[in-house]
């Protein structure tokens, strides 16, 4: 019986293996659709914030104005790095955090994945900010809008954010492997139980 149980227990860890790869793929998933809604983003975070300032786009001149969107422009190309900064903390990723703990929240984009993404939302802002734009509705680079603490701290757009259904789709695949992965592990736990009890029950017959 205890071989049938070292069976089970070694096909349900590969099980666990083949989730888990399964998430890694999603959450690449993530990240590449996560690109280009950042970019679009950038594009019309800088078009809108430059279109309210008249008076301060006239105290730049052409030249200066163009620098500004040089600077944006490299920013938009530096993305797919930002994402990579920004998304590959591990503790945001079940699967590879050191704390596996199995409870989650029930949202289209988790908690701590939604700030990491309010955030390097702002850093356009923050870029814009340096050339004199949003000075006056600076509040969401205020201390009452930050991500972090003390030398990590960092701005966050303060509202909600609509994501892509492709973002949501991938971060609810990744979801429903994970709580197929903790199914799975419990699983794995109540067979090495069972598996004592036999060890323990075929010592005391041998007896």
């Amino acid at each position: 019986m205890s071989e049938n149980f070292d069976t089970l227990i070694i096909e349900a860890e590969a099980q666990v293996e083949g989730l888990k790869k399964e998430m890694e793929q999603f959450k690449h998933e993530f990240k590449m659709n996560l690109i280009p809604f950042v970019q679009q983003w950038y594009k019309d975070f800088a078009r809108n914030t430059v279109s309210d300032e008249p008076k301060l786009v006239k105290e730049l001149g052409v030249e200066k104005l163009r620098e500004v969107k040089g600077e944006v422009n490299k920013l938009i190309e530096d993305v797919p790095n930002l994402v990579d900064s920004y998304m590959d903390n591990n503790e945001l990723w079940w699967h590879l955090r050191k704390d596996q703990r199995p409870k989650l929240e029930r949202r289209k984009i988790s908690d701590e994945i939604d700030k990491e993404i309010r955030s390097l939302l702002m850093d356009v802002a923050i870029l814009l900010h340096k050339y004199g734009f949003m000075e006056e509705n600076g509040g969401a680079l205020s201390h009452e809008f930050q991500h972090g603490s003390g030398a990590y701290a960092k701005p966050i757009y303060p509202l909600g954010v609509q994501y892509p259904n492709e973002l949501e789709t991938a971060h609810s695949n990744y979801i429903t492997r994970v709580d197929r992965t903790v199914a799975t592990l419990y699983r794995i736990e109540k067979l090495k139980e069972e598996k004592e009890v036999q060890n323990a029950g075929d010592l005391w017959d041998s007896l």
